[in-house]
């Protein structure tokens, strides 16, 4: 028999056998136990779970997420809903991902005015196959490098920063079937591994609710069961953390912070500004200050505060930066 009927004949046998029928997994409510949500730090960051980040570039983000990192090192103190920081966390292992700044020169001169155990901390920098020298980008399609990862850290809490960065070049960001798979992905992660999960994402210029300024389809704040802001009070400009959405929990009070060239970060007590006061179009602020400042020049003067906090950098380095930030 020629070589090309054995291959028809193969073909029609496959073709002849039935496809199997696909077996659904279903699971009877009456076996499952019910369980409390576990928060890392509550109302905020639940354990087992996406919470998602959000906020202008230069009003604090990395620092914010620096502090939560530096916290989780030495089993320090997060503040309650008066503002107090009476909520002690357990030590504990984290793992960052940043795509924006430097380790040596950036996050590690801040974790070290935090006072953070950087022996508990961990960043993904890449990935390798066994029989190749050459290091890769990690995105979040790479799932497997992801728990891998976690398998050997064991981590309480994830730091992606930005989001957008580690989604992937063949993912268009604005299309909810094409992120939804991820968000899943990661979230179901978090679960098998009981670890926080804190994504850290732009927002868009428009003027729309504060749940839908997040760059990218609307998918990343409804597949993410807490979604917290940074922003700006009116007037004062003093920096504030509001909760936009919890899933786990009430919304928790809106915090000021401070970010602090000797200490890097400080807790200043409750806000009375909602997420939406924060995130207010600059003409919006502008007719509530009647001060005529210059919005672009106030979020450039943040940008450079936030930037030379610690260190002097050359005028290139700073225009390199802010332009990563864009």
């Amino acid at each position: 028999m020629e070589a090309i009927d054995v291959a028809r004949a193969l073909v029609a046998e496959k073709q002849e056998r039935p496809i199997p029928p696909p077996i659904p997994s279903i699971t009877n409510l009456e076996d499952v136990e019910p369980q409390e949500v576990q928060f890392l730090w509550p109302p905020y960051i639940p354990y087992g779970k996406l919470t998602i980040l959000e906020g202008d570039p230069g009003l604090g983000k990395t620092f914010f997420s620096l502090f939560l990192c530096s916290a989780i090192s030495t089993g320090g103190l997060l503040p309650d809903q008066e503002g107090q920081p009476s909520i002690k966390i357990n030590k504990g292992r984290v793992l960052f991902m940043t795509a924006e700044d430097g380790l040596a020169d950036t996050v590690v001169p801040r974790l070290q005015k935090m006072g953070a155990d950087r022996s508990m901390i961990y960043c993904l920098t890449g990935w390798k196959r066994a029989e190749d020298e050459k290091e890769m980008a990690f995105t979040l399609r790479d799932l497997n490098v992801l728990k891998i990862a976690l398998e050997e850290i064991k981590p309480v809490l994830v730091v992606i920063d930005p989001l957008q960065a580690y989604i992937g070049d063949k993912i268009d960001m604005h299309r909810a079937n094409e992120t939804r798979p991820l968000l899943s992905n990661l979230s179901k992660l978090a679960e098998i591994f009981g670890c926080a999960v804190l994504a850290i994402r732009h927002i868009s210029k428009g003027g729309s609710k504060a749940l839908y300024r997040g760059i990218g389809s609307i998918d990343f704040a409804a597949a993410a069961r807490s979604v917290l802001t940074v922003g700006q009070e009116p007037i004062t400009k003093q920096k504030a953390m509001a909760h936009i959405k919890s899933s786990c929990a009430e919304n928790g009070v809106t915090l000021n912070f401070e970010i602090h060239p000797d200490f890097g970060f400080g807790w200043a007590g409750v806000s009375s500004f909602t997420a939406e006061d924060l995130l207010a179009p600059p003409s919006l602020k502008h007719n509530q200050e009647n001060d005529g400042k210059n919005s672009r020049l106030i979020e450039a003067i943040d940008f450079l505060y936030e930037l030379l906090s610690f260190k002097p950098l050359e005028v290139s380095e700073i225009r390199a930066q802010r332009k990563r930030q864009e």
